[in-house]
């Protein structure tokens, strides 16, 4: 998605229809088809065939939500976490679970030991590492260090309340990812 022309706006902030009309209006968007999706279903469907696949990822390292940023940019993956600490249905529940996204690449936390950098943090970036940058499979001008899947852990950001996605900067990932670059 994104690679060749803007596919998707989502509007999370007050300000988004704001910018969305601007960018109609007054700049390359000029002249574009907006068409309102209500549900995560249809979305998924509408753009499935865009991808090869699933990748998920272990919150019990939080750098995995990250690497899966990368494997969602380089090899075309939706990334998903696999929660175990929820009572609700998750997103993984719903789609691999349910057996509507076929998993491609797993990215669990006993894959990464700390035996080669002294930590299992470092370990899942050196891996990374290898198997995109190293490779050349992602793309070494275009990298981004964001925070990783620790911040809803912790949840500085709203006093251990509600978690506040706004201040996650996932939504920021979208350039790297349609780049394919390197997150960590």
């Amino acid at each position: 998605m994104h690679r060749d022309v803007p596919t998707l706006y989502v509007l999370l902030t007050p300000s988004d229809p704001h910018w969305l009309a601007y960018l109609r209006n007054d700049t390359w968007l000029n002249g574009t088809t907006v068409t309102n999706v209500t549900s995560l279903d249809t979305l998924v469907s509408m753009y499935y065939n865009q991808f090869s696949g699933a990748v998920v990822y272990d919150p019990l390292l939080p750098s995995t939500s990250l690497l899966a940023s990368t494997a969602a940019g380089v090899e075309n993956l939706l990334p998903f976490c696999r929660r175990s600490d929820s009572a609700a249905p998750t997103l993984y529940d719903r789609y691999i679970a349910g057996g509507k996204v076929e998993v491609v690449r797993w990215l669990n936390a006993s894959m990464f030991t700390g035996k080669v950098s002294g930590s299992r943090k470092g370990d899942a970036y050196l891996w990374a590492k290898e198997t995109w940058l190293d490779t050349g499979k992602a793309n070494p001008t275009v990298m981004g260090f964001y925070l990783d899947y620790y911040w809803v852990q912790s949840r500085p950001c709203c006093g251990g309340g509600e978690v506040d996605y706004l201040q996650s900067t996932v939504s920021n990932q979208d350039y790297i990812i349609a780049n394919k670059g390197f997150l960590w």
